[in-house]
């Protein structure tokens, strides 16, 4: 990691630093997972981080190494975060605003753009019961002899501040 110095996103003083993942290291921070196989992509790029309050504002990223194996040429993606305030609490939670995804894989160039509005703050709890198998058979009165099925009865509620 380099810090390349402080420059601004937005009007505001953020730091701007620079990262590569190493060589060194298998330890990826993303994972492309095709047909059951994990395929690990070497990133570097850069992140804006305010100044004021050291939250992550934007993060840009590219692949470092292509992976001829997938031909995976090109990733690139570049996030834009912002401070998010719920009506339920105090705290405000810095989340992803919007994403652009370009690709260059088997061939083909792919471009994605998101943007995240009407975040909703929620909890829920769970409890998970074990018991001893339904001797009466399943559900719809049917047994099916080929599954090895474990009953599990999960209850959830919605926790409401």
């Amino acid at each position: 990691m380099t810090c390349e110095g402080l420059g601004q996103w937005h009007e505001q003083p953020a730091w701007q630093v620079r990262f590569e993942e190493r060589t060194d290291r298998h330890n990826p921070i993303s994972d492309l997972v095709i047909g059951g196989r994990a395929f690990g992509l070497r990133l570097r790029g850069r992140a804006w981080i305010l100044a004021d309050s050291y939250q992550i504002a934007r993060l840009e990223s590219d692949l470092a190494d292509q992976i001829p194996k997938i031909r995976l040429r090109l990733q690139h993606e570049d996030i834009e975060y912002r401070p998010v305030h719920f009506e339920e609490g105090k705290d405000e939670i810095w989340l992803p605003s919007s994403t652009e995804l370009y690709m260059d894989f088997r061939g083909h160039r792919f471009y994605r753009r998101h943007r995240f509005t009407d975040f909703r703050l929620f909890s829920v709890t769970v409890q998970l019961t074990f018991g001893a198998p339904n001797r009466t058979g399943w559900q719809d009165g049917r047994k099916d002899p080929k599954k090895k099925h474990r009953p599990v009865t999960v209850s959830a509620k919605s926790v409401e501040n």
